[in-house]
């Protein structure tokens, strides 16, 4: 594949720089102590590290995101706790409304916008030597 911008061929697909700069992290660490004339003795601690790490052109080639409906979920329960505790309508409608409205523009962006956003991306290529970012069909 030749980049259009500068005719190099060293690129990639933004799928395969995304998994390459990718690491998922698991880690356990055990912590070993021990007190002294306190009356306190030893301990163990474990802790649990997870998450991932990427390198920042990882981070650039990014799939796009999908709307996750965390806003509309949290209004939505507000206004039903908000209406149930006060025995309102008014106070109902308004959070849960407005969560609802919220909750249906983000399905009809997962719906009709997303797939072609992911298409896209799929076809959407990296130039290692300008940095310029291609579609190629």
């Amino acid at each position: 594949m030749q980049c259009p911008k500068c005719h190099s061929d060293n690129t990639q697909r933004l799928s395969v720089i995304y998994q390459s700069g990718t690491q998922l992290i698991n880690t356990t660490s055990n912590t070993y102590g021990g007190g002294i004339g306190s009356g306190y003795g030893g301990g163990i601690a474990t802790t649990n590290t997870s998450g991932t790490a990427q390198s920042y052109l990882a981070i650039k080639a990014s799939p796009p995101d999908k709307k996750k409906f965390k806003i509309a979920s949290i209004l939505i329960v507000a206004g039903i706790l908000i209406g149930w505790a006060s025995g309102s309508l008014i106070l109902f409608l308004l959070p849960a409304g407005v969560g609802v409205f919220l909750g249906r523009k983000d399905y009809r962006y997962n719906k009709n916008v997303y797939p072609g956003l992911r298409e896209e991306w799929r076809n959407s290529w990296h130039c290692n030597k300008c940095g310029a970012i291609y579609i190629q069909q």
